[in-house]
Order: structure tokens, then C-alpha cells, then sequence
């Protein structure tokens, strides 16, 4: 018997098999939770069927109930927990793993996000947990009180660079935490918000992969007629050879490096490399205009470009030194693995 057996839970924000809201979900039904969720609409369900299929690793599909919710939508919030009434009666816990912030915006300097992209950010990422908790309070006082979870991040204390718009939304949730708390705790309800401490990322995935699937694709290219394939095996023995040369570039822990270059193998392994040698990366659309890339260089402090042939000009217009993603792979070759950063 686990701790929480028969307990009633509502999982919102499962993205992938590596997110933390499906850590939560397999640690609650490991402790005998009864498990619902929802997912982000989409027109040709891809969130739902990726979902669905992981529920495959915990039991019966049947035994899940799994919506379709798009949080800034007060009906579609009112369907979900609607449908849990008529399933289970009550509910003993929420788990809020939401957050969105749109790519443009993340990649601003902080003083240009758009008034637009502020708004998705906070209405998603912050107020949707007010409105969560107004759809929940009923269900929980039915059943006698109940845990509200959100995710946030230190981001909120600190500045992190990179977080942008998304630090803004998690302060407005955190604030939103501690209002519901007091508002719902005579009611039985807490309300609470962790920031994860260490989880696996991606650069953990990398020799994993090689661990688990070594013969197995990790990058695949068809520029024309020929194919090329990087393999686990092969991104195991490269990155952190490649984060040796980032190193000896003078690329050192939370130093940013403008990445610049286009979509390739290369540029895997040059951002794997990066986070290997403990850098932070500051990605650059290859359409963003000099002027552009010069402000985010200066206003991020960046110490190097990694930059491709497609954007020397660009890159060279920076004035700072550059590592050709192209090359890299080639000069990983000639060097030792460093330790991660």
C-alpha cells in the first residue's frame, strides 16, 4: 500500500517522457494514485496520442482519464473537472505543470519582449492556476481538502539569463500561490510551488543513450541524396571532446556564447558541447539582423560565437571569437573529453 492510495489526482502539463510533471505522475500512481490528465488541443491531437502512449507504461488506457484542455479557456477548464466530478466525485490533489512563453520572445533581450508575448506568458503560465484552483476548490472540499502543486523556478529571486518573459509569469504565479494559500487553507486546501532542484537534462541524455541504444540514431541530415547519421555511440564519444575545444576557447561555467549558425548535426553537437562545458547558450535565429545579434551580445555579455558559413558575416560583425560549428566536429576529434561543467 502506498501513500497515496486511492487518492485522486488531476496531472496538467505532461509534455514528454522527460518532463517533471510525468516524474510526478509515475511517483503518484508508484504510491497507488488514481491518475487524470489533460494535454494542450492541437489540431491533429499529437499531444494527445504522445500522452496516450505513455500511459501504456502504467497501465490500462481506460484506467486514465485523459482531456484535451487549452488553459486560457474558462469552458474547457469547467469540461475537465466536470468530467473528474462525474468519474471520482471528489479530487485530492492538482498538479499545475503549465507554462508557456512564445520562442520570440524568449529569444529577446529582456526590455523587447512584446506586450503580446507578456500577456500568453502570464495568462498561461500564471493566472491559469487561479483559474485551476476555482474549478478544483469544489471537488476538493468534497473531498474534505486537498494539494495544489505548481512548478516555478528560482528565475523569480535571481536573474537567469535566457528566462526572459517566463521569469515575469513565474513571479505572478508564485504570487498567485500565496493568496490561493490563503484564501483555500480554511477550506482544507493547500496550496504550495516547488522549483525542481537537479533532474536529468539533456546533456544527461546523451550518454544514456549511448548506454541504452548505442547503434541508434541520435541525428539525422538528408541535405540531398546522401544521408548522414550520427549515432549515440558516436554523440557519446564526440560532445565532450568538443567541450574540450569550447574550453580551450575560454568558453567556463555560465559564461553565454551566441549560438548563430543554422540547422544541422553540427549544431546538436556544438549545443550539447556547450552545456557539457557548463556554458549558457544564447541561440540566434539566422534571419536576426546585425544589429539585432549585436544588442543581445552586449546585453548578455556573451564571451564567443558559435557561428556557421551561412552566418560569417554576421558573426564576424561581432568582434568576438568565433568556432565554426562545421569544424568541430574535426578538432573534437583531436582532443581529450572534458569533465562536465
Amino acid at each position: 500500500m502506498g501513500i497515496l492510495d486511492g487518492k485522486r489526482a488531476l496531472i496538467m502539463g505532461v509534455a514528454d517522457e522527460h518532463s517533471i510533471a510525468w516524474g510526478i505522475a509515475q511517483a503518484m500512481h508508484r504510491e497507488g494514485a488514481w491518475l487524470a490528465f489533460t494535454c494542450q488541443p492541437d489540431p491533429r491531437d499529437r499531444p494527445l496520442r504522445n500522452l496516450q502512449k505513455l500511459l501504456e507504461s502504467l497501465g490500462p488506457a481506460d484506467s486514465f482519464l485523459v482531456q484535451p484542455c487549452d488553459v486560457r479557456e474558462d469552458v474547457q477548464i469547467a469540461e475537465v473537472f466536470e468530467s473528474l466530478k462525474e468519474r471520482w466525485g471528489g479530487l485530492e490533489a492538482v498538479a499545475h505543470c503549465i507554462a508557456f512563453g512564445g520562442r520570440e520572445d524568449l529569444s529577446r533581450p529582456f526590455s523587447e519582449v512584446s506586450r503580446e508575448g507578456f500577456k500568453v506568458a502570464v495568462e498561461v503560465s500564471g493566472y491559469s492556476l487561479q483559474a485551476v484552483a476555482r474549478a478544483a476548490r469544489p471537488l476538493m472540499e468534497a473531498a474534505g481538502g486537498g494539494s495544489i502543486l505548481a512548478l516555478t523556478y528560482n528565475a523569480v529571486e535571481r536573474v537567469v539569463p535566457g528566462y526572459s518573459v517566463m521569469a515575469e509569469a513565474k513571479a505572478v504565479l508564485e504570487t498567485a500561490v500565496r493568496y490561493l494559500a490563503a484564501e483555500l487553507g480554511p477550506s482544507g486546501i493547500r496550496v504550495n510551488a516547488i522549483s525542481a532542484g537537479p533532474v536529468n537534462t539533456l546533456i544527461d541524455l546523451v550518454p544514456e543513450g549511448a548506454r541504452r541504444f548505442p547503434d541508434h540514431p541520435a541525428l539525422l541530415i538528408r541535405p540531398s541524396f546522401r544521408t548522414r547519421v550520427w549515432r549515440y555511440r558516436d554523440l557519446a564519444r564526440t560532445v565532450p571532446r568538443a567541450a574540450r575545444v569550447l574550453a580551450e576557447a575560454g568558453v567556463g561555467p555560465g559564461d553565454r556564447v551566441i549560438v548563430w549558425a543554422v540547422n544541422s548535426p553540427e549544431w546538436a553537437i556544438a549545443f550539447l558541447a556547450l552545456m557539457h562545458a557548463g556554458g549558457v547558450a544564447v541561440p540566434l535565429d539566422v534571419r536576426h539582423p546585425i544589429d539585432f545579434a549585436r544588442k543581445v551580445a552586449d546585453q548578455t555579455s556573451a564571451k564567443l560565437v558559435l557561428a556557421s558559413k551561412q552566418t560569417a558575416e554576421g558573426a564576424e560583425a561581432l568582434g568576438l571569437p568565433i568556432v565554426w560549428i562545421e569544424t568541430l566536429p574535426d578538432r573534437a576529434r583531436r582532443s581529450e573529453p572534458l569533465p562536465p561543467g
